[in-house]
Formats: C-alpha cells, sequence, structure tokens
C-alpha cells in the first residue's frame, strides 16, 4: 500500500505542473514561485517543497514533529544541490546544526555547530570535502562556561586522503593557548615530524620541543628543545642527535643571558645510553 499524505492549500491561486497542486507567492525580491506541502501520516515529516517561475524545484524543506528538520537549496539549471542545512535535536538534550554549501570542481564545505541543553556552545567542526574525500577537518570543543577547551585540526591529502599534519591545542581562555602540538606524515604514513610548544600564561612560548625521526624506519634521529624567558627571549639551546639503537650520539648546548644572547655552548659527540647524559 503506497503512503497517504495530506495536501496542505494555503491560496486558491494555483496550478498543478507535476502531482500536488501549488500555491504562487510572490517573494521579497520580486519573483514569482510555487510552493506545495505535503505531511507523510506514518512519519510525520513535513515536506515543503518551492519551485520558481518555470516549475523548477529550487528549495526543499522537511521538518518533522520532534522538532528536527533540513532545507535543501537548488540550482534550478541543474538539479544539483547549492546549500544545505540541517537541524537536529538530540535525547539528552544537545542541539546539532549541520551546513554544507557545495562549491565548484566537486568541493564542499562544511560547518556543524552543537549547542548545549542550556543553550552554551559545546562543540564546533569544519570540515573541507573533495568528493567523497575530506581534506580538512577542525575540531573544537567548549567547556561549561563557553570557553574552548582544544582543538584537533586535520590535513589530508588532496588526491588520496592520508593523513598528512595533525595540530593538538589546549586552551586556557579565548585566543590563550596552554600547549600546542604538530605531527606531521610522510606519504606512507609515518611520523616524520612533532613539535610540542608549552605556553606561559597571557605571554608567548615557555618551551619547544622538536623530534625528527626516519622516513623508512621511523626511528628517532633528532631532538631539539628550546626554552624561553617569560619575556621572549632564548635561555637555552639543546639538540641531540640518535642512533638507530636509540642511543645519544652527539649532543650540542647553548646557554644565553637574560637578553637572549648566547654565553656558553658545549658539545659532546661520545655514545651514552639512551635518555643518560652525565
Amino acid at each position: 500500500m503506497s503512503p497517504q499524505f495530506n495536501l496542505r492549500i494555503a491560496s486558491p491561486e494555483t496550478f498543478n505542473p507535476a502531482g500536488p497542486n501549488l500555491e504562487s507567492r510572490v517573494e521579497r525580491d520580486g519573483r514569482l514561485t510555487f510552493r506545495g506541502i505535503v505531511t507523510d501520516v506514518h512519519t510525520g515529516i513535513t515536506t515543503e517543497t518551492t519551485y520558481d517561475a518555470n516549475q523548477r524545484p529550487i528549495r526543499i524543506a522537511k521538518r518533522s514533529a520532534a522538532g528536527s528538520s533540513s532545507e535543501s537549496h537548488l540550482d534550478p539549471e541543474t538539479g544539483k544541490k547549492r546549500r544545505l542545512n540541517e537541524l537536529s535535536r538530540l535525547p539528552d538534550g544537545n542541539t546539532i546544526n549541520r551546513e554544507i554549501v557545495f562549491l565548484e570542481h566537486n568541493r564542499a564545505s562544511e560547518a556543524v555547530t552543537v549547542v548545549g541543553p542550556s543553550g552554551t556552545l559545546a562543540k564546533i567542526i569544519e570540515r573541507q570535502h573533495f568528493g567523497a574525500r575530506t581534506t580538512f577537518q577542525g575540531e573544537t570543543t567548549y567547556d561549561l562556561d563557553g570557553n574552548p577547551s582544544q582543538t584537533v585540526n586535520q590535513h589530508m591529502e588532496h588526491d588520496t586522503g592520508a593523513l598528512k599534519h595533525r595540530e593538538h591545542i589546549q586552551w586556557v581562555s579565548e585566543g590563550q593557548r596552554a600547549m600546542t602540538e604538530h605531527f606531521h606524515f610522510s606519504d606512507s604514513g609515518m611520523l616524520v615530524r612533532y613539535s610540542k610548544t608549552l605556553h606561559y600564561f597571557n605571554a608567548g612560548p615557555f618551551s619547544e620541543e622538536t623530534h625528527e625521526f626516519h622516513q623508512i624506519s621511523g626511528h628517532l634521529m633528532r631532538r631539539e628543545m628550546v626554552a624561553y624567558s617569560p619575556e621572549g627571549y632564548q635561555t637555552c639551546h639543546d639538540v641531540l642527535f640518535y642512533k638507530e639503537d636509540g642511543n645519544v650520539a652527539e649532543r650540542k648546548s647553548t646557554f644565553f643571558d637574560s637578553f637572549g644572547n648566547p654565553i656558553g655552548a658545549r658539545s659532546e659527540a661520545r655514545e651514552i645510553g639512551a635518555g643518560t647524559w652525565a
């Protein structure tokens, strides 16, 4: 048995291009459009379709009895989607709003916003797509006061979708970072570079640490550490080189005064146990 529909007609001035009767309407910009509204009695979903003056669909809006909705804007020439907006109300009280803008050359931009039951912002997700492949995703979560707590940004290879760069940020407050991490990957998926920056509160970096790995074996080759004063001057610079077995092969250290001027250096090139420098 085919589903039954209830048809609502808002105006007696109607015509029938294909299917149910439609009402005419003049938009704010003066365009003449036609609208049809049907409700599925089984699902409770109401669908409103808007047509242009040439009887081509340009907008499809759906609403459920639970409060969720979606709205698609179409290109009247090709019938392809230009923009999609979805609003979902979840059982836990969260509200999710998702908007996708379809661009040229098979690209799309997506934004997802999650709002908590009390109306505070809980999460924002941004994505860039190439066809069915995601080329970028950025996600920021927020605490109960609406301040950002952490952000994860991921950049993927355009042609393969393989992860190339991942950034992880821990926030103290809006615009104030506590820690920033970067992960860089080779075409084969190996981690080739890692860096971590710790920040002073309301100031610049406290320390920076960088690890470089072999692209094939994955073993640690080089480790660099830099410390800074609250005024932004370097206080020390330490570089360690590693052998394939994990032992330190060489170490170079430079020390600076309170104005960032080098005052001493040390270089040693003797093999010692991994993680120990006497």
